[in-house]
């Protein structure tokens, strides 16, 4: 990674009494990348060669990281901490690389707050992009209203206003007419559902969506390897609770592949793609969880546990940390 280089680099020309005695970490902050040619980079791939965009991505990881970083969400005293950064930025390359390119389409993001991933998705494609959000703790509201934030990146002198409706897609009728999209992005709000009525929520975006529009859901996976290695060593494999945030505030319920499969067959949809990913190299670093007291190891490796499943002949597919999956409404 370039900070890396950089630090290795700082500390070769302070032994050489090169340079004065600045922490490093300080100078690697001070930092601007050139993001204008990477988007520009990264926006022809998506154009021209999306299946590639992924590992396109990941090259960039270091800077992108350091870009989207920087923003503060104004008069929310959003701290995207480097933890929440480094968990969702797999998770969005990926996403990005599944989204239909080369084409104008009217999106709609369900639960864009806090918006890193809405600027990922305005630097590298020309949607046309609606925004909804819900934050009160009221799981049973169906009031519909409108709000705007900023959220600001003086490092890199970027602003953005994003203007999005409020409402519980669980409870609240739609706030759009039918057939209005070519594609919503439902991502990582599954696991929130409080109803346990899944399926009503995908039969209400089936509605938004144009004949042959498409639903782009990302959630946790239920199954995931993770969950079986902190098992093993009596580590609790639920999301934390986040009280503030009331039932919403945790995963309410996690799915399967298998059971996103029976949903989308029974909601409308003709499934396109389905498929699991980890959000790190679990070859590379040990499978963790995050605890209250911070990210907590386990002495699990990836191997060893695919070993413990084989030897007792059990699934080892569709073992990784999230699901991604696209799926077609059916025209009728």
């Amino acid at each position: 990674m370039i900070s890396q280089m950089i630090s290795r680099l700082l500390n070769i020309l302070k032994s050489s009494n090169k340079i004065e005695e600045i922490p490093s970490d300080e100078i690697v902050a001070s930092i601007t990348y050139d993001m204008k040619s990477i988007f520009s980079e990264l926006r022809v791939v998506a154009e021209t060669n999306p299946f590639n965009l992924y590992s396109e991505i990941l090259k960039y990881e270091c800077e992108l990281k350091d870009y989207i970083s920087s923003f503060q969400l104004d008069n929310a005293g959003v701290d995207y901490s480097q933890i929440y950064i480094n968990d969702a930025f797999s998770r969005f390359a990926k996403t990005l690389s599944i989204l239909p390119s080369g084409q104008p389409c009217k999106v709609l993001e369900i639960g864009a707050n806090p918006y890193l991933f809405s600027i990922l998705l305005d630097k590298l494609f020309d949607f046309e992009v609606n925004y909804s959000n819900y934050f009160d703790k009221d799981p049973y509201c169906s009031t519909v209203s409108e709000m705007e934030q900023t959220i600001s990146n003086k490092k890199y002198g970027e602003d953005y206003l994003f203007k999005s409706i409020l409402f519980n897609v669980e409870q609240a009728e739609s706030p759009y007419p039918s057939e209005s999209f070519d594609v919503v992005i439902f991502c990582e709000i599954l696991e929130h559902l409080v109803t346990d009525q899944p399926d009503i929520v995908l039969k209400k975006i089936n509605k938004m969506l144009k004949p042959g529009g498409l639903i782009i859901l990302t959630t946790p996976n239920a199954t995931r390897l993770v969950n079986i290695a902190c098992m093993l060593e009596n580590k609790n494999i639920f999301d934390l609770i986040h009280p503030e945030n009331g039932v919403f505030g945790r995963h309410n319920r996690e799915y399967t592949v298998d059971e996103i499969k029976y949903l989308f067959s029974t909601s409308n949809y003709e499934l396109m793609t389905i498929e699991t990913l980890d959000r790190f190299d679990y070859d590379q670093i040990p499978i963790g969880v995050v605890e209250y007291c911070g990210i907590s190891y386990t002495n699990q490796k990836k191997n060893d546990v695919l070993s413990l499943l084989s030897r007792h002949h059990l699934p080892m597919d569709n073992r990784g940390d999230n699901i991604y999956a696209v799926a077609k409404k059916i025209k009728t």
